[in-house]
């Protein structure tokens, strides 16, 4: 007995469709539901017989390529830019000669080696194929979902974009690749509380340095990834390369992810000549300075960049960021040109700011002939710029390596007096001393 709007199942469109050989008689399920697609579908066929694509007609006929992927690369055009063969290669071993032959980092290739797999291990199909790996991300996205592991999806995810891009010369147009970006990633977590951004000042990272007593052999460190930008992993795994004597003094970063995109940025102070310390070491002394990161470090750098007048197209090379035509600059030291400028700029900046950044091994100025002194050098100068050049004064004097005194003094208050109350100043204080003595 028939139940009432029960609606009667419907199979697909049969594409029956003859050429003359070598391709013969196209029979086969279409795995099309839509009218208007079928028509479609036909359409590409005879397309591609007119213009004399068999190829592709026979790996239809022969069940290589399914007509959803044959039309679906047709209506995106990048039909005639598929590589079928390379489409019905054994998934796994594509996926491990790519990772053989691509250039990427260390870290990063450990990576990659280790999300290919978890995705094996998960799809658990030995004779699957390249086509088939956006149906493995879907499927693979539903149980990062349930087990929320949204940062497993997102490696498996720009892993096998990596390789989609690489696999045909269309590169990010061409079909496979489009597949998986069309994926969506997790949205971010709103519940998560969210990262500080709390970039060094200039005299602020002096100050934390000395007021944490730091040591020199973690300080110097932290000095030199602030003035250059660099990441932890960038600094004690990847490795940079100083060049001082080269026109302009440079340093070379390695730490990215393909060796041609290794960049140059302007070196600003030498390497350290301690050993370089552990992460460890760096997040322990940083978190006591005020609660900072380890990268904080490049955010400082972004900031002294930004506050200094450099354009964000130069600073966005110099952090590594992605601009547009990135790689022909590097590869052409485009980039030495803009040091030429920047170097400069930069270092005015930080020496406006405060000097001992820049210029560490000076030795602290001693408070007597400092203060002698700033008659001479801050004739002109405002109350304002007196005060901070003595209380800078004061502070070296309370720090300083020789430690001449162990109390920390500081002007609160500076004012201009007429000459009477100089005078009356000079004698109470001659009176006084002579009480004293």
């Amino acid at each position: 007995m028939r139940t009432k709007n029960k609606l009667p199942k419907v199979g697909s469109y049969q594409l029956q469709k003859r050429f003359p050989l070598p391709v013969g008689r196209i029979k086969k399920s279409s795995g099309i539901y839509k009218s208007d697609r079928f028509n479609e579908l036909k359409r590409c066929v005879q397309e591609l017989w007119e213009m004399g694509r068999t190829d592709d007609l026979i790996k239809l006929k022969e069940g290589k390529i399914s007509c959803i992927q044959l039309l679906t690369a047709w209506k995106d055009r990048s039909l005639y830019e598929m590589d079928w063969d390379s489409a019905q290669e054994r998934l796994w071993n594509a996926y491990y000669k790519w990772l053989s032959e691509v250039e990427i980092a260390d870290v990063t290739h450990r990576v990659y080696y280790n999300t290919i797999g978890r995705l094996k291990e998960f799809a658990n199909q030995d004779d699957a194929t390249v086509s088939d790996l956006p149906q493995i991300i879907a499927k693979y996205k539903i149980l990062c979902g349930n087990k929320k592991s949204h940062f497993s999806f997102q490696h498996a995810r720009l892993t096998s974009m990596g390789f989609a891009r690489d696999l045909t010369p269309s590169r990010r147009d061409g079909l496979l690749y489009k597949q998986i970006k069309a994926i969506p990633n997790f949205p971010k977590r709103l519940t998560r509380r969210p990262t500080p951004n709390k970039p060094f000042g200039v005299r602020e990272l002096s100050r934390l340095i000395t007021d944490v007593k730091v040591p020199d052999y973690i300080s110097e460190h932290i000095y030199f990834m602030c003035l250059h930008g660099l990441g932890a992993k960038e600094y004690l795994v990847d490795g940079v390369e100083e060049f001082p004597d080269a026109s302009p003094p440079h340093l070379l970063v390695k730490g990215t992810k393909a060796h041609h995109r290794y960049r140059k940025i302007p070196l600003m102070v030498r390497l350290p000549e301690y050993d370089l310390p552990t992460n460890h070491q760096l997040r322990w002394w940083l978190g006591k300075m005020d609660g900072r990161q380890v990268y904080d470090c490049r955010r400082t750098y972004a900031t002294w960049l930004d506050r200094s007048g450099i354009s964000r197209r130069h600073a966005s090379a110099y952090m590594g960021h992605a601009v547009q035509g990135m790689t022909e600059l590097y590869q052409t030291d485009t980039t030495l040109n803009w040091i030429q400028e920047d170097y400069q700029v930069l270092r005015d900046y930080l020496q406006t700011s405060m000097k001992e950044v820049i210029g560490k091994e000076i030795d602290p100025v001693k408070p007597p002939s400092a203060i002698a002194e700033l008659g001479k050098e801050l004739e002109e100068a405002s109350m304002e710029e007196i005060k901070e050049y003595v209380n800078d004064v004061l502070t070296q004097w309370r720090f300083g390596k020789n430690r001449w005194m162990h109390k920390h003094y500081r002007v609160t208050h500076l004012e201009e007096v007429d000459e009477w109350e100089k005078m009356r100043a000079e004698r109470t204080y001659q009176l006084e001393k002579g009480e004293r003595s």
